[in-house]
């Protein structure tokens, strides 16, 4: 989905509001509680960018968390204020196998929970992109690691991540 607007930014004056989907190859995930689960693969836009600044960000209604572990687990996690954690990592397509703690480094978002476990918000609510990360977007292809850190056993999946560029 794409949607434009005028201002909001002091180094573009034109943003374009992208949501990159993630799919079940990069955004579902099998959790155990407080153990961290990762995904890696390449990705691209559909159209080529020339983005000269932006900001990344990840929409808590884009997030589902499913529990499924044992009844003592949630009461537990309801109990100290569950939070899921996701950190983002970009790189080049050459850096694949490396990308999850060796690429540009976004993160770790922390995703509030209420008591049924649904997102209600993320800190920090956006990070800006990196000139290297920049350049990356504007090369078409790049790699992207997903890390999730939940507070209960079962599913996470994050239908997209968030980006505002500066075209």
């Amino acid at each position: 989905m794409w949607a434009v607007w005028l201002g909001g930014c002091t180094q573009s004056p034109l943003q374009t509001s992208v949501d990159m989907p993630l799919g079940d190859a990069l955004g579902a995930f099998e959790v155990t509680a407080d153990e961290p689960a990762e995904k890696s693969g390449t990705t691209s836009f559909d159209a080529p960018l020339t983005v000269g600044s932006g900001s990344i960000t990840v929409d808590p209604s884009a997030i589902t968390v499913t529990p499924s572990g044992a009844l003592k687990e949630l009461i537990q996690a309801q109990q100290e204020g569950s939070e899921l954690v996701i950190t983002v990592w970009i790189d080049s397509v050459e850096n694949l196998e490396s990308v999850c703690g060796g690429g540009e480094q976004y993160g770790p978002f922390t995703v509030t929970l209420d008591d049924n476990f649904v997102p209600q918000s993320v800190e920090p609510a956006r990070v800006n992109l990196t000139q290297n990360t920049l350049d990356l977007l504007n090369s078409g292809e790049f790699s992207l690691c997903i890390r999730v850190v939940s507070p209960v056993t079962g599913q996470v999946r994050i239908e997209a991540l968030a980006l505002r560029l500066g075209l």
